[in-house]
């Protein structure tokens, strides 16, 4: 593979480190140890492979002019107009005068959490004037204020980084000019609430599901404040309201089948596993390829896992492997969390992702915990087979105790969040 690897891969940061990483891999394993050792050694050799071979397999040369992730004064004038836009909401929603329908919709999508709900909404928007004065012009990766970040998915349009009088948003890139100005304006403005509501503090908001098939309605009016989809639902019908989108976020959650349940309880526990993975990996590296991580005590007490404990296997395979438990989760992210990802109740449930048959859950399964067990299993048999997931067994693993060890919530938060959870499984 290194011989063969396309010109300007050695310059590819990814290629080269898991390069590194594999071969400490197989250097450390030792024949001279028991079987049953040995092939756990190889096994993990062999998922180190496969994750190189993904890294040479979808490389793609940097185009010769990187694209500029300075922010222009373009970029600024539409912010500053979306950000306008969401003070207006927020004026209106705490004006004694403003139209009912509004407001009763707000009390019916937040329930006795209401006053809560807009407080968070408050706040928000005070962290968001504040991200926007913030904001510099002419310089890249800043790290405060609204960043442009051509790094993220298409799929998003923001991402917060931290919390409090530190955090920043990094927006993707986009044109400011030759676009219908209202349509992009309105297009950012829900993932603007989005980030914002979780850049107030620490713990703030968290992503416990996302607004795809409705599923944010279905939490109890205690989890709806705490999470951020339910304020970009919000955003959105603020912009384009019809009582459609309203229903998005009534008051009365929606009647779930044991599939829907299920899908929710999968939707739950792989959302939060992806968001842990991705942190549990972030590392800075000092001279002489020091490692520190950045959630060090939660770093050591999930590495057992996955086989990623520092002192043992040391920092650079470590942070491989969380690398891979973060490629994992990222895998199996973007099955569940896909619109197009479909459950059937039983008997014979059926998994289809955009319209490919995944499997049929085996019977029997009396309840919908079993049947997202189940649902899980066949999932990640699947990205297996399809070489998108180098250790199935600790990935599912992480996904069943990932509630249990979350840093990322606070434990009242995720006391409640495990309450759902179990209501939801035992139906």
């Amino acid at each position: 593979m290194d011989r063969n690897k396309p010109p300007g891969m050695g310059d590819n940061p990814g290629f080269s480190t898991q390069m590194q990483y594999v071969a400490d891999g197989w250097r450390s394993l030792n024949p001279n140890v028991p079987p049953g050792e040995l092939q756990q050694g190889l096994t993990r050799g062999v998922a180190m492979l496969l994750r190189l071979q993904g890294i040479f397999a979808n490389w793609s040369p940097l185009p010769e002019t990187p694209p500029r992730n300075a922010l222009e004064k373009g970029h600024l004038d539409v912010l500053t107009e979306a950000v306008d836009l969401i003070k207006k909401m927020n004026e209106s929603l705490h004006s004694s005068s403003t139209f009912s329908g509004w407001k009763s919709l707000v009390h019916e999508a937040f329930g006795p959490q209401s006053d809560h709900a807009l407080h968070v909404f408050r706040e928000t928007t005070k962290s968001l004037e504040r991200l926007l004065k913030d904001s510099e012009v002419g310089k890249e990766n800043a790290e405060k204020g609204f960043v442009l970040s051509s790094g993220l998915p298409k799929s998003m349009a923001a991402l917060a980084v931290g919390a409090g009088a530190n955090a920043y948003i990094r927006i993707r890139p986009f044109a400011p000019t030759g676009v219908n100005r209202s349509e992009l304006v309105n297009k950012l403005v829900p993932s603007l609430v989005h980030e914002g509501t979780h850049t107030i503090k620490p713990g703030a908001t968290a992503d416990l599901v996302y607004r795809k098939n409705g599923l944010h309605a279905a939490l109890p009016y205690l989890l709806r404040p705490a999470n951020a989809a339910n304020f970009e639902q919000l955003a959105i019908d603020w912009i384009a309201p019809s009582r459609e989108q309203w229903a998005g976020i009534a008051a009365k959650p929606p009647t779930l089948s044991r599939a829907d349940k299920a899908l929710a309880i999968m939707r739950i526990k792989v959302s939060r596993a992806w968001v842990c993975a991705y942190n549990i990996r972030q590392a800075t590296y000092g001279d002489e390829g020091a490692v520190t991580f950045k959630y060090p005590e939660w770093q050591s007490s999930v590495s057992s896992l996955i086989g990623a404990e520092a002192d043992v296997v040391g920092a650079l395979m470590a942070q491989g492997r969380l690398d891979e438990l973060n490629d994992a989760a990222d895998a199996l992210m973007k099955v569940v969390g896909d619109e197009e990802f479909v459950l059937t109740d039983p008997p014979h449930a059926k998994i289809k992702m955009s319209g490919r048959e995944l499997g049929v859950v085996p019977d029997p399964v009396a309840t919908a915990g079993q049947l997202a067990s189940a649902a899980l299993q066949v999932v990640v048999a699947d990205l297996t087979s399809r070489g998108l997931v180098a250790f199935p067994e600790e990935l599912l693993t992480w996904v069943s105790v990932v509630m249990q060890s979350d840093k990322l919530l606070n434990e009242a938060l995720l006391g409640a969040v495990n309450d759902f959870l179990a209501e939801l499984a035992a139906s």
